[in-house]
């Protein structure tokens, strides 16, 4: 029982250690963009639209993992219903793909023996 404790609380410190590390990314992105910005570049309309889509990128980047991170905490308090179906990963827009990414890094970071609703989580 310890080693699979052990194994969970490793598990735990890798999950933090990569949802640090994704939120950092962007937000570090998005405070040189604002501080170049401030620094004279907002004067350059070419550069400033450039910098502003950078900013709306990484912070569509952040919700997104905001979003999935809400996911992982309704389905570990099992208030989250999942049913498993097939997907055509070949053919969608970008929005379907990314939905599927999602839910793939969301059944990879919940085994389904912690699943308490007693739904399947995982693709494949």
């Amino acid at each position: 029982m310890t080693a699979r404790l052990q194994a969970a609380r490793q598990m735990q410190v890798d999950f933090v250690a990569d949802v640090s590390h994704e939120l950092r990314t962007p937000l570090t992105s998005i405070k040189g963009t604002v501080e170049t910005l401030r620094g004279g570049a907002v004067d350059d309309l070419e550069v400033r639209d450039r910098f502003l889509e950078t900013i709306e990128t990484e912070t569509d980047s952040l919700s997104r993992l905001v979003n999935d991170l809400l996911l992982l905490s309704r389905a570990d308090s099992a208030a989250l219903n999942l049913r498993r179906e097939a997907i055509d990963s070949g053919e969608g827009d970008s929005r379907h793909r990314r939905s599927a990414d999602a839910a793939s890094r969301c059944a990879r970071s919940y085994p389904a023996d912690r699943n308490r609703s007693g739904s399947t989580v995982g693709l494949g």
